[in-house]
């Protein structure tokens, strides 16, 4: 289990109305963490809207962009998983690393997050302009 899948694992659905909350709470982590970034939730890019995008200030550094999803009903770590990569696919396949690299970044670590209450899966891939 990553450092990143403690965080999220602490924070639970139940404490929160919908999954909008959870994603404002990961910005706000986010924000938090990355002091020399550009944190923004439902950002327009490439062919649809990206859940968070953190944007370097300085344009030599890397983004990131996170995508979450939640699973509202009873579910295994093994659709979790499924879940979280398919985020992945939907970050690539809507193209929403595109706002980066037109601003010169050239290197973008996404995240698909996926939760069911307590549980979450995290999946990682970096793109390269």
């Amino acid at each position: 289990s990553s450092d990143l899948e403690n965080l999220l694992e602490s924070i639970s659905y139940y404490d929160f109305s919908d999954w909008k909350v959870y994603q404002s709470i990961v910005a706000i982590t986010s924000a938090l963490v990355f002091e020399d970034f550009i944190v923004e939730q439902e950002v327009a890019s490439g062919n649809g809207r990206c859940d968070i995008m953190i944007e370097p200030i300085n344009k030599k550094d890397f983004g990131f962009i996170i995508e979450v999803k939640s699973i509202i009903y009873k579910t295994s770590a093994q659709r979790l998983n499924q879940r979280a990569k398919g985020c992945i696919k939907q970050i690539e396949s809507e193209q929403y690393a595109s706002k980066l690299f037109k601003k010169g970044i050239k290197t973008v670590f996404v995240f698909g997050i996926a939760f069911n209450k307590r549980n979450v899966a995290v999946e990682t891939k970096t793109i390269q302009k």
